[in-house]
């Protein structure tokens, strides 16, 4: 469990950063260019949390937005 980042844009993901929907090809083209570079950071990573902003702790690990295998 975590929190979904995106370093490029604010916009909803729509539930397309999960690997696992299937979508339009041309929503999914898009889709995956705008949310390009989205990581998943766990909870114990977050070190503060603020009204317009979340910071990272140094050393967070980047991990795959989409569904875990179970």
């Amino acid at each position: 469990m975590g929190l979904v980042v995106s370093p490029r844009t604010r916009s909803s993901y729509l539930g397309y950063e999960r690997t696992g929907n299937n979508a339009p090809a041309l929503i999914a083209a898009i889709a995956r260019w705008r949310h390009r570079d989205t990581f998943l950071a766990a909870w114990g990573d977050v070190g503060r949390i603020a009204s317009d902003h979340i910071t990272l702790r140094a050393g967070y690990r980047r991990h795959s937005p989409g569904p875990r295998s179970q």
